[in-house]
């Protein structure tokens, strides 16, 4: 990958607490005035004493992706958004941080450490004029655990919808999955799906995904997939951020709660207690725009995970499966499109869950994405869909599960991730940023486009790849293929 950039070649020895890091090279720092979160990186991270004795041993170039110039750097250096850090040494990428917003951030990237990322959708400099947030407490220590404990929920709209959630104990962007952000667009209780505290729910937010409902019954937890949602982690706060585009129905004010729940799908927590969170929608009152496909064709399909219902009976809910099209069905059993394609088949019933019984495995590659196909015995959920890629074809570095070894990346949902080297063989990842665009499900199908420089997959290289699934305790339910990894291309 080239920048077009001066370089320094020297390694530089930087003291920091007392001991000695190694930083090399360059930082690219890409920003948009456009974007609060940069914004906030200006102010508060750039300022900081300790990342500017940092950051004034190496070559540091600030990049305005708001330029053209910048917008094609951005693009040269498969940055998706904004704020984002490169750090160089000479023309090879150590490793990157996206929209890091802390100056103890910024200083793990140097150092090498993890780095708590986001989910979601975005593009460089994303980001506009935001109404301020009104918002509705909770009680505190009314859940099972802190980081389901809910304390507040803030909500505004402009041109995007934003959602924070505060939490007792500092939650992840794995653990947005377990919160469940329910929209009344339309402000009819009549309309769209009741929980156990409130109706009227027409869209829900769960993880980093927005679902549109379209069940035939209130009590019926069928949605489809409208878009990514982007989610982050500031401190003790889960924040949402979706294009009210895609949000038709509007009225002029958004009824907003929020439940959380547990690894079993069993309610923790519901916010606000006493009615929903009520949010002015000056901008868009009577926004007729959907943000979908404008041909049933392209629906994508999906399901979020159940949300907790508190059946007053106390029976515990089925897992709901997702709406299918007829032509979501078509797709699904199309080939994959592009050179060297392998398929690899796995008995059916061999998992207890249809949707975590994977069935078939496609693998292509174009001149510059590696594609692959999930296929399972039902619908699958992406959260549950774990793509291990052992990149340097070296069994003996990154993650083994016991039989198979080597894992450099790993695709867990929607988002990349890049093994720990300080962690040996063990479960230990940095996440890379979600993968634009989002995997595509279709019917019981899943169909990811990963740009081959984001796991360094150069031409005529082989990988090694094998698939799994986990239920809602983590616990492995199936893997293909069940011996050795697959090699890839084959010849």
């Amino acid at each position: 990958m080239k920048y077009g950039l001066p370089m320094m070649l020297s390694l530089v020895t930087v003291g920091l607490g007392g001991n000695s890091v190694h930083a090399t090279g360059s930082l690219l720092y890409f920003d948009s005035h456009h974007s609060v979160l940069c914004a906030e990186v200006r102010e508060d991270v750039l300022t900081d004493q300790r990342v500017r004795e940092r950051i004034e041993k190496l070559k540091f170039e600030q990049i305005d992706v708001d330029t053209h110039e910048g917008m094609s750097r951005a693009i040269q250096a498969d940055v998706p958004w904004s704020p984002t850090f490169v750090l160089l040494d000479d023309q090879k990428e150590l490793r990157r941080a996206e929209r890091i917003h802390t100056a103890s951030d910024l200083l793990a990237l140097l150092d090498g450490k993890q780095i708590a990322q986001v989910g979601g959708a975005a593009g460089p400099g994303s980001s506009s004029a935001e109404a301020p947030m009104e918002c509705a407490e909770d009680q505190p220590n009314d859940a099972p655990s802190g980081d389901l404990d809910i304390l507040r929920v803030c909500g505004s709209v402009g041109p995007k919808l934003r959602v924070r959630i505060d939490i007792s104990d500092p939650p992840t962007v794995q653990s947005s999955t377990r919160f469940n952000v329910f929209i009344d667009s339309d402000d009819n209780e009549d309309t769209g799906y009741a929980t156990a505290t409130f109706k009227g729910a027409d869209y829900v937010i769960q993880g980093g995904f927005l679902y549109k409902f379209s069940g035939s019954s209130p009590t019926e937890w069928k949605f489809d997939q409208v878009c990514a949602v982007t989610v982050e982690v500031k401190g003790t706060s889960l924040r949402f951020s979706v294009p009210m585009s895609s949000i038709k129905a509007q009225g002029a004010e958004l009824r907003l709660w929020v439940g959380s729940q547990t690894a079993n799908w069993q309610p923790a927590d519901w916010a606000p207690e006493g009615s929903p969170l009520l949010i002015s929608n000056k901008t868009g009152v009577g926004g007729s725009s959907s943000g979908l496909p404008s041909t049933e064709s392209e629906k994508i399909a999906s399901t979020p995970s159940p949300a907790p219902n508190a059946p007053s009976h106390g029976q515990k809910e089925e897992k709901p499966e997702a709406s299918v099209s007829p032509n979501d069905q078509k797709q699904s059993d199309s080939s994959l499109s592009g050179s060297n394609v392998c398929v690899l088949i796995d008995p059916q019933g061999d998992a207890a869950e249809p949707g975590l019984d994977l069935t078939k495995a496609e693998i292509a590659q174009t001149a510059d994405k590696l594609m692959i196909r999930l296929t399972a015995a039902g619908i699958p959920s992406l959260n549950s869909l774990h793509i291990f890629i052992d990149a340097d074809a070296d069994e003996a570095t990154g993650y083994s599960d016991g039989t198979r070894s080597g894992a450099d990346f790993m695709l867990e949902g929607a988002t990349l991730h890049k093994h720990q080297k300080n962690v040996g063989t063990a479960w230990g990842w940095d996440q890379l940023g979600a993968l634009t665009p989002p995997p595509q499900v279709s019917g019981k199908s899943v169909t990811y486009s990963l740009p081959k420089s984001r796991i360094g997959l150069a031409e005529r290289k082989k990988i090694r790849l094998w698939f799994a699934t986990t239920d809602a305790k983590w616990n492995t339910a199936d893997v293909l293929p069940e011996g050795v990894p697959a090699t890839y291309p084959e010849k």
